[in-house]
């Protein structure tokens, strides 16, 4: 598939696999991009593509140094088109409200194309895609001419921080 628009994703709600809760993911246009505002209170942005690392977030961690920041985000691979097997690169150098400092390079590669059933009993294929960047690995399950339909992400050293699937292939639902 070729890289799809990011602000024709919309709002969806999900389910926490970690508490079993029902949440809205909140997703909005914003510029040639999106702005998040997930169920905890986090707010985040990026513009390139869903795998890119985001631009700037805030009230997105315990920490007092890195509760915000924005960045400069590019681009350095296209995982696209996206095929089992494909690679993207990305390069991210962030600034924290405290004025910390952080380069990351963050390494994409389809892994596998499955078959995810949602908890409504629809069955979407989905490419499996694993993003990395040394300190967390985000994995999704990303439908062709949808978008993320399940979603993992697992700290290095804290473990598993956020696990969720999207309910319902319903506009809102």
């Amino acid at each position: 598939i070729q890289a799809p628009l990011l602000p024709r994703l919309a709002p969806f709600r999900i389910q926490n696999l970690t508490t079993g809760q029902a949440q809205l993911l909140n997703i909005r246009p914003f510029g040639n991009g999106i702005r998040v505002l997930e169920p905890g209170g986090c707010i985040w942005t990026k513009a390139i593509d869903w795998f890119a690392p985001s631009d700037s977030f805030a009230n997105c961690s315990a920490s007092k140094n890195w509760k915000s920041a924005t960045a400069k985000v590019r681009r350095t691979r296209s995982l696209f088109p996206m095929t089992v097997g494909a690679r993207g690169a990305y390069h991210r150098q962030a600034v924290s409200a405290t004025n910390k400092v952080s380069e990351r390079q963050t390494e994409c590669r389809v892994r596998d194309a499955v078959e995810v059933v949602l908890p409504s009993g629809e069955a979407v294929p989905a490419y499996v895609v694993r993003c990395d960047d040394g300190r967390v690995r985000r994995t999704t399950w990303f439908a062709p001419g949808i978008g993320p339909v399940a979603y993992r992400e697992v700290h290095k050293k804290r473990g598993l921080r956020d696990a969720w699937v999207r309910m319902s292939l319903a506009r809102g639902a």
